[in-house]
């Protein structure tokens, strides 16, 4: 018996490095297997996938709403629809293109990635979107031309077998341009693949769908920046917002006719859902082109210089191929947006007569709740830390507690044996954000936010001392 099971493990060995490896021994894994990583959504035989192959694999289920404005209004227009500069399609268009990558060593990928053989086996993870382009957005504050994307985050790997898998660590659904309002998903175990995304009536947001149950569960279907996240809002099609916090009145639940499914494929692992490709069920399926093959003129006037501004956004077309790292340390260093998150607000501040300056560092997200670091500097110096529930509200409260030395204004002493102005500080108070547009964002050091903060501080820890109002005032988030 021995003798026999090392003859087969012989053979599969003889097989694998033949690239002709069995289903049986490439199949999927169990469900919940410990010894599995979360987020296995293929694993099959070798060849391993091109890079169209792994956008085939991974092309995600689009769940609108039974009162999506471009469904009532053109029942026989699909959506989402080709790019005005693509061909004409009968049928609904996604887009999809590599736009960061990290290389699994010194060999680059060549051009745009989709006619590199040799993709899988260059790339260690990469960052996939999939574009969606509408050719109106209906609504608060309506225009011609909106482009949507989500962006899923791959690992390409190989099982001890040899076989190719794919794996998603995360899923963003980017809303209304602001990365803080993006809708991310940490995948776990119980995601269902092909993933679905939810999308905004009239608006047209992306939101993942965890277990494709077409509900928008905040916590779970986006267990990342959950008080940021834009949600899904299917009332802005009213033209109100309603409040600046999602809120589960603001959106609809999902009926399965609805669906728009991407073509059949391979097997997905995980635990897919019995109606997942049922056509009788659905809006029928869509035809997934690489964004790379659209030319990169845009219609003329504004609406078309609106459009150009997305694509650039998203990075969009052969004129934004992907951006190649060898690690994640040098993609994290050389991407100019990782500033504006290491240092997250810039402040001048009021406290009594002095005026001071604050700077605020990276915000660790506790899910209820941001811890922030902050630096004060002036006639004196304080390291604190600040707690509040999100970074990009409209308002809400904070409290923040640190140690100061001499930061406070004699005059606010008013007891005898008041004199030490060093040591334990505390305050609470409200902020309040608006974003800047980008027209306007120098004037804020190129941050998104600008705002005002309204607090009230004090000084000691067991016997409070020097109370006094503080207005602070600058650009950045938190």
């Amino acid at each position: 018996m021995g003798g026999g099971a090392a003859a087969a493990t012989d053979s599969a060995m003889v097989a694998i490095a033949a690239g002709r490896q069995t289903p049986a021994v490439c199949a999927c894994p169990q469900p919940y297997d410990p010894e599995t990583p979360p987020g296995v959504a293929w694993q099959g035989p070798a060849p391993a996938p091109d890079l169209p192959g792994i956008a085939g694999h991974l092309a995600p289920v689009l769940w609108f709403s039974s009162d999506e404005p471009l469904l009532l209004l053109r029942a026989n227009t699909p959506i989402p629809s080709a790019h005005p500069s693509d061909a004409p399609r009968a049928t609904a268009v996604v887009y999809y293109q590599a736009t960061e990558i990290v290389l699994r060593g010194s060999e680059r990928v060549i051009g745009t990635g989709e006619t590199d053989a040799r993709f899988f086996d260059k790339v260690d993870h990469f960052i996939l979107k999939y574009f969606f382009y509408y050719d109106e957005d209906r609504g608060l504050n309506p225009h011609a031309h909106d482009l949507e994307a989500i962006s899923v985050l791959v690992h390409l790997e190989r099982t001890v077998d040899g076989c190719p898998r794919l794996r998603v660590q995360r899923i963003e659904g980017h809303a209304h341009g602001l990365h803080w309002y993006s809708n991310i998903l940490r995948v776990e175990r119980d995601t269902v693949f092909p993933m679905t995304v939810l999308v905004e009536e009239g608006k047209h947001s992306s939101v993942p769908d965890r277990n494709g149950d077409g509900i928008y569960t905040p916590g779970y279907d986006v267990n990342t920046r959950v008080n940021d996240a834009w949600g899904l809002r299917d009332v802005l099609g009213s033209s109100m917002l309603l409040g600046a916090r999602y809120t589960a009145g603001m959106s609809k639940p999902r009926i399965d006719p609805f669906r728009l499914l991407p073509l059949a494929g391979a097997p997905m692992c995980g635990e897919p859902r019995t109606n997942r490709s049922d056509d009788t069920l659905s809006l029928g399926r869509y035809l997934l082109r690489a964004a790379s093959s659209v030319p990169s003129g845009v219609p003329p006037g504004p609406d078309g210089a609106r459009l150009r501004a997305m694509m650039r956004y998203h990075r969009f077309g052969a004129d934004w191929p992907a951006e190649q790292y060898a690690s994640d340390v040098a993609r994290q260093l050389l991407n100019p947006e990782n500033a504006f998150k290491w240092i997250s607000a810039v402040n001048a501040r009021l406290d009594s007569s002095r005026v001071l300056a604050s700077v605020q560092g990276p915000g660790l997200d506790l899910r209820e709740i941001w811890l922030v670091p902050r630096v004060l500097a002036g006639r004196g110096w304080g390291v604190e830390a600040l707690v509040t529930p999100s970074a990009s509200r409209w308002a809400d409260w904070y409290v923040l507690a640190g140690y100061e030395r001499g930061l406070t204004p004699p005059e606010t002493g008013t007891l005898p044996g008041d004199e030490s102005r060093n040591g334990f500080a505390s305050e609470i108070g409200f902020k309040l954000r608006v974003t800047v547009p980008a027209r306007a964002r120098w004037a804020l050091l190129g941050y998104h936010f600008g705002g005002v903060r309204l607090g009230v501080r004090v000084n000691g820890f067991s016997r409070l001392r020097h109370p006094r109002l503080i207005v602070e005032i600058g650009a950045g988030a938190f």
